[in-house]
């Protein structure tokens, strides 16, 4: 791009640039469509205020397009929600930082942009043991399609992986004498392995050697770890809707989803007290400390049970006490007398 361009760079032109050097710095496909689609509501935003070129746009437009996602709805007449909201406005941050680093632009407009508050949201539908033990009593084991299903949800459950990355394995991705699981291009483009429970790995072992077959004749040439019944690699979607049957076969009445699997192995891990939180970032491969901050707030039962263990908590002496006020900010009791 020569310097010539740059002062009558257009939006459009901004934006394929910004993505090109996302490409080149190895970001993920699915990375680089959201942030595309991102940038096209951005763009929509602009054509109504009229604005073409990059160095037309200024930082009350910004907090113009702010306004305009919190009042705009989505497809399912919903207004956005902070997470959309969020990533839309981080994404156009990320657009003009770039462009200020490669000299495109001067001016930074979105230095001045204050960030959208998090609202500290909790996930609600972390598996718990029972759960979780009523949902692998649910599958057939005599029936393949269950065997599989079951080997599925067994390794979700002893490594929490990522649905799209449980999809992408391969028969190569076992390592039966180590006890580990590798996984190769995983979010942020990471290779990592992880360890395998040895029921997940005695599962696996069986389910190559007696089961896979019956769905890899459909397709010999396929190297893709779980198949579905026409010897095709399982989708994210594929698999939300198996577990989403088995937890109305094990009639759990609210959402589960393969992402409960995740979040299950977090708490879990959190909650045996032998795993520091970089264990955890380690085994979820998260990017950042604070979502493993997130397991720690799905622990309320936990969390009431240290409560209680503190001095202040334990029971009053087995005399007959009766609250009789305060003076100023401490309690006051006395002791009854005796009728």
């Amino acid at each position: 791009m020569t310097s010539t361009s740059f002062n009558r760079l257009s939006f459009e032109g901004a934006v394929e640039a910004y993505l090109s050097d996302l490409q080149t710095r190895n970001y993920s496909k699915a990375t680089i469509i959201a942030y595309r689609e991102n940038l096209k509501r951005f763009d929509r935003f602009l054509k109504k205020k009229k604005l073409s070129e990059i160095h037309e746009i200024k930082l009350s437009h910004l907090l113009k397009f702010s306004e305009y996602l919190e009042k705009h709805k989505s497809k399912t007449g919903k207004p956005y929600c902070y997470s959309t909201r969020s990533k839309n406005l981080m994404t156009v941050r990320s657009l003009f930082r770039f462009l200020k680093k490669k000299g495109i632009i001067l001016m930074d407009p979105s230095e001045g942009m204050p960030a959208i508050k998090s609202p500290q949201l909790i996930p609600q539908n972390a598996l718990t043991i029972e759960e979780s033990h009523a949902m692998m009593s649910q599958p057939r084991t005599h029936l393949p399609v269950e065997f599989r299903d079951l080997t599925i949800m067994q390794v979700l459950l002893s490594t929490g992986v990522r649905p799209k990355s449980l999809c992408s394995l391969t028969i190569y991705s076992l390592d039966f004498q180590d006890g580990f699981l590798r996984i190769d291009q995983a979010k942020f483009n990471k290779d990592y392995i992880v360890p395998l429970g040895s029921t997940a790995l005695q599962l696996c072992r069986q389910y190559l050697e007696r089961v896979r077959s019956k769905f890899s004749k459909h397709n010999p040439a396929e190297k893709a770890l779980f198949l579905t019944r026409n010897g095709t690699p399982f989708s994210p979607q594929s698999l939300a809707v198996m577990i989403q049957k088995y937890a109305k076969k094990a009639k759990i009445q609210r959402s589960i989803t393969p992402y409960s699997f995740r979040r299950f192995v977090g708490v879990e891990m959190i909650r045996s007290g032998k795993c520091s939180v970089l264990h955890v970032q380690q085994m979820l491969n998260h990017e950042n400390l604070k979502y493993v901050h997130i397991y720690t707030k799905m622990m309320p039962t936990d969390l009431k049970k240290a409560h209680q263990s503190v001095p202040r908590e334990r029971r009053l002496p087995k005399h007959d006490i009766s609250f009789k006020g305060f003076d100023g900010q401490e309690a006051v009791f006395f002791k009854k007398r005796k009728s």
